[in-house]
């Protein structure tokens, strides 16, 4: 795959470096994000231009890079309440996988097979929830919310309800 870059022209960039793999793309500002991404490994991540994005004033250069499609599921699990992210929550796809929401509710299933899929997740306190999602080859289900409703409490056993005075006397 080719790549052109234009000069002096605005550009998002998004960069992850894991070890000495670096995983990237970079878009034209104001286009729709590419479903590709590029990857690459080097002995050493300083040294220019060896799997790596090198940047300089007026130019952009991908070398030794191999084009892997982005097929995801992302989201996360919030409560339906309050809108807040939940921490620590399991959520389960239906191909068997499961991975647990980080400290802002957020959760990723990477690596996906184009289908269907349905996530579930359930928390103590809360009423299980579901979502559906589909992916194709490089075409990821990204933001997919599964709002969790806390359950109510039960009355207590043998509890009598109090009636409040009329204001009328």
């Amino acid at each position: 795959m080719s790549q052109s870059f234009q000069i002096n022209a605005w550009y998002h960039a998004k960069l992850d470096v894991i070890a000495n793999t670096v995983y990237g793309k970079a878009w034209l500002f104001g286009a729709p994000e590419p479903a590709w991404q590029v990857s690459g490994t080097q002995s050493t991540i300083s040294t220019p231009g060896v799997g790596g994005l090198r940047c300089g004033a007026a130019d952009v250069y991908f070398q030794h890079f191999s084009e892997t499609p982005i097929t995801q599921i992302s989201g996360t699990v919030t409560n339906a309440t309050t809108g807040s992210g939940l921490a620590g929550v399991t959520v389960n796809l239906s191909n068997g996988t499961s991975v647990v929401t980080d400290s802002s509710g957020k959760y990723v299933f990477a690596g996906l097979a184009a289908g269907s899929y349905t996530l579930s997740a359930a928390q103590n306190g809360f009423n299980p929830g579901t979502a559906n999602a589909s992916v194709s080859i490089g075409q990821s289900a990204i933001n997919v919310t599964l709002a969790l409703t806390p359950i109510a409490p039960s009355p207590t056993p043998g509890a009598t309800p109090t009636a409040s005075p009329s204001p009328h006397g």
